[in-house]
């Protein structure tokens, strides 16, 4: 039997929905990423952004968000493409990595509010150009309600995302269901072409096993010398 989430979405077209959004999503980031990070190897300015000024830890940093992207966005078309073919590993695969990927944000995001409620710098020494030819310090400096706002919208995406991940695990459950019941049917249609002799018959069949029904079959007292009423 079909799972649904909202009432009546299948959860097939859930994982076949999310996996879409996700892969092209992941895959436009992706490549804003590594464009970036290919201006910053080439020591390129664009619109008037000198990249080549950019430091080792961003180097680092935009490299690594690169390279997590474009695996999210194959695990993202490894599920699209499972939830089409009902591919059971597939859409595992694509399951476990969204698990994985909301745990990742859960942790950043606490980082990001640890920083934003604490006022601390991200670390020593860091220190960020104003525009007007000034720095100051790396920290994240926001007002009362802006730290509300933002907390209560990173709950908000952060459910979201535990909610889509559960709809994928459901569907993994389905399938996994699916499978189970095809192994069973499998096993069953294979003893009942056994070639061993069946110990039961049907009705008809039955019959003509019986002695006193089969007049080929001799039975004792149905001879003429031993039947009921006869004295000889």
């Amino acid at each position: 039997m079909s799972k649904h989430f909202c009432c009546c979405i299948p959860v097939r077209f859930g994982v076949f929905l999310f996996s879409a959004l996700s892969f092209v999503g992941s895959a436009f980031l992706a490549f804003v990423l590594w464009a970036i990070f290919a201006a910053i190897l080439e020591h390129k300015t664009v619109n008037d952004i000198d990249f080549g000024s950019a430091k080792t830890g961003l180097r680092i940093g935009v490299g690594v968000a690169a390279g997590l992207y474009s695996v999210v966005a194959f695990v993202a078309l490894l599920g699209f493409i499972g939830s089409i073919f009902r591919a059971r590993r597939l859409v595992k695969i694509y399951s476990s990595t969204t698990w994985f990927l909301v745990l990742l944000t859960a942790a950043a995001s606490g980082v990001f509010y640890y920083f934003a409620y604490s006022g601390k710098e991200f670390f020593n020494g860091c220190e960020i150009p104003d525009g007007n030819g000034g720095e100051h310090a790396c920290k994240i400096v926001l007002t009362t309600w802006q730290k509300v706002v933002y907390t209560v919208i990173s709950v908000i995406v952060l459910l979201f995302y535990c909610y889509v991940a559960s709809v994928i695990g459901r569907y993994v459950d389905q399938l996994e269901s699916e499978r189970l019941y095809d192994d069973e049917y499998k096993l069953a249609k294979q003893t009942n072409s056994s070639t061993y002799a069946p110990t039961y018959y049907p009705p008809q069949a039955q019959e003509t096993q019986q002695g006193l029904l089969n007049p080929q079959h001799s039975y004792p007292y149905t001879d003429e010398a031993h039947r009921f009423g006869n004295h000889a």
